[in-house]
This record gives C-alpha cells, structure tokens and sequence, in this order.
C-alpha cells in the first residue's frame, strides 16, 4: 500500500488509517483502566509506566523528552495523592 498526500484535497482517512486510531483509543482505555487499578493499589510508578508505555510505543520520541514528561506524569500523581491519614482504617466501634 503507497502512502497517500496529506496535502491531497478533500482528503479523507483511509480504512487503514481509522483501524489504527481505533485500536490505539482501545489501548489508552485498557490502560487507563489498568492505571486506575494500580493507583487504588498504591503501585504509583508501575501504574504511571504502563500507561506511557501506550504512548511513547507509538510515537516517536527521543528518550530525553520521554523521560521528561514521564517525571512530570509521576510528580503529579504523588502529587494528587490522599494524603496517608484518610487511609488509616479506625478501629470498629463496640
């Protein structure tokens, strides 16, 4: 299959092109599930590098950036997190 011109007018998207953005909005929403469960865990960093390896497997970047951005990614999460006291578990009342 020859590439096609992206300056071609009324350009639309091929069918490979759709199968492509529907099976990366598949692979962001399985890991963005698989992120929710990792943070209700606590496994902060496994939870922040599997959902950027969906990323980062398809774009090209170089690994400065990536590094970049995954250290941005992680201080937020920790960041965003409770705060230990409201995990505590009180003693039930008798």
């Amino acid at each position: 299959m020859r590439p096609r011109d992206p300056h071609e007018p009324g350009r639309a998207a091929s069918s490979l092109e759709l199968l492509f953005d529907l099976v990366f909005v598949v692979a962001v929403s399985i890991s963005a599930d698989q992120l929710q469960l990792t943070l209700a865990e606590d496994r902060v960093l496994d939870g922040v590098i599997s959902y950027a390896a969906v990323f980062f497997s398809i774009i090209p970047v170089p690994i400065t950036l990536t590094a970049a951005i995954l250290a941005g990614v992680a201080a937020v999460l920790l960041w965003r997190t409770p705060v230990a006291s409201s995990r505590e578990v009180s003693e039930p009342v008798v």
